[in-house]
């Protein structure tokens, strides 16, 4: 999911890089999704912090994401996440059982605290 919040920040296929001194080598990429499709995913990410379900990671500048929760076992249960990015850092945060996305934004707002 910080993937796909990557290229939504990118606007562009992204390559994850998970060492500052080895280069990532790509077997086969992505295409990225339409500068349409960008502008309009910008736009709800967005709006899912400033007036929705991530509001208290308003604080932290100009945060972009997406809630959820993600339901196991019998469905009577669920994991909560957040995926985001805020500037050219894209992150993703699950919290198991936490049944919604709350205890996910409250954990990324933490995060971004210390960045």
């Amino acid at each position: 999911m910080a993937l796909v919040a990557a290229t939504v920040a990118r606007g562009g296929a992204v390559t994850p890089r998970l060492f500052t001194d080895l280069e990532t080598t790509v077997n086969q990429g992505y295409d990225g999704p339409s500068g349409a499709t960008v502008s309009a995913l910008r736009s709800m990410m967005r709006a899912v912090v400033t007036s929705g379900t991530g509001s208290a990671l308003g604080r932290y500048g100009a945060v972009a994401g997406k809630t959820g929760t993600a339901q196991f076992g019998d469905g009577a249960n669920a994991h909560g996440w957040f995926a985001g990015y805020r500037g050219d850092v894209a992150f993703a945060v699950l919290v198991e059982g936490a049944g919604t996305s709350g205890p996910a934004v409250s954990a990324a707002g933490k995060f971004l605290s210390g960045i």
